[in-house]
């Protein structure tokens, strides 16, 4: 059977051209822009630019820095939008970093004070407590910040415009700080599974935090940051009522406890399970009807955006699978406990120790 012919199609980006076979036949399209009235404007995710600045935007140059300033600042970046690239990595680090001083001085200096004037009873106790309010307030943070974006996005409440148009090279500078912020979280927090008291789900943790960087990596390397951006959202906003609840069982206080873990396990269901699957069976069905397999090029320069290769998009579906069957295995954690709590017991995190397993007190 003949192979079929690679299509080169032509839109706005600035990577370098790879060598076109002798096979290639070139589709000269021009990725269309939105229809606007004369003197009106295009606005996406806070950032606004004039229907004529938006022609010659292909044009324009994309600068990055040198020196110190490259590990703060966002590379590849003009006129709102941003693009993505190698030195993107010292933005990350400079996260990392930024984020683990942050939990220190967070945790040691004021969420203990916290726990201590809350007498909390055992050691293992308040580093529990002060564990899980640092989630609090970063999952709160990147879910405020993830929604706020996501309300501002083209692809709003859309599971077609999640795909439609790809690749999605240039992407809003807010969009762009908060995925490779989310990266750098993960990357956080690998370090700290390995620095602080193992639990019994050490391995299932580690396996998920390793899926979760290779899906945040695969993704942003491969213009799926739009799928990616929601299912970020998706697993914040659980995980902030999985350590509200936890918080309210250090204190004692059962019955609140109790109900904010029913609606972190209906949120769990309906976010992990019911969502995030219907967005898998897109990536298995939709993203392959909108998506041309084809090769795209910069209409200005020449140069090539990214082929759409079947392989690679399923190895990113395949590990979005395999992240599912961990939660399952989670699920089914979390179906004990809610057992547990009808037959009158306090809802605990099975996954954990016993956090009144230990005497031992605070120094």
């Amino acid at each position: 059977m003949a192979q079929p012919q690679t299509t080169i199609e032509t839109v706005k980006q600035r990577t370098p051209l790879a060598e076109k076979s002798s096979n290639t036949v070139i589709d000269n399209y021009q990725k269309p822009l939105a229809p606007t009235k004369k003197g009106s404007t295009v606005q996406q995710n806070g950032s606004s630019t004039s229907h004529k600045r938006k022609k010659q935007h292909s044009k324009t140059v994309v600068r990055t820095t040198s020196g110190p300033s490259q590990y703060q600042t966002l590379q590849y970046a003009n006129n709102g939008y941003a693009q993505i690239g190698t030195e993107d990595a010292y933005f990350v680090l400079f996260a990392v970093v930024w984020l683990t001083f942050a939990r220190s001085i967070l945790v040691d200096h004021i969420l203990r004070y916290v726990a201590t004037k809350a007498r909390l009873r055992t050691k293992k106790a308040i580093d529990r407590f002060v564990e899980q309010s640092w989630s609090i307030v970063y999952y709160s943070s990147s879910f405020a910040a993830g929604m706020y974006l996501f309300k501002q996005s083209e692809y709003w409440m859309s599971a077609t415009n999640l795909w439609k148009g790809w690749p999605h090279y240039e992407i809003p500078v807010l969009t762009k700080a908060y995925y490779l912020i989310q990266l750098a979280c993960w990357f956080q927090q690998i370090y700290v599974l390995h620095v602080e008291e193992r639990r019994k789900d050490h391995y299932q943790m580690f396996t998920h935090h390793i899926i979760t960087c290779a899906l945040i990596i695969g993704s942003y390397y491969y213009y799926y940051t739009r799928v990616g951006h929601v299912i970020l959202i998706l697993m914040d906003v659980v995980d902030i009522q999985l350590s509200l609840a936890k918080v309210f069982n250090y204190f004692e206080w059962r019955r609140i406890c109790d109900t904010t873990f029913g609606i972190f396990m209906l949120s769990w269901m309906v976010c992990r399970h019911g969502i995030y699957n219907y967005l898998v069976y897109t990536a298995m069905t939709s993203a392959l009807d909108l998506i041309p397999t084809k090769c795209y090029n910069d209409a200005a320069t020449g140069e090539l955006i990214r082929c759409f290769t079947p392989a690679v998009h399923w190895t990113l579906v395949t590990l979005l699978c395999i992240l599912q069957v961990i939660t399952l295995i989670w699920f089914g954690m979390i179906v004990r406990v809610a057992i547990n709590v009808i037959k009158g017991s306090a809802a605990e995190d099975t996954r954990s120790d016993d956090e009144d397993s230990e005497n031992e007190k605070e120094d």
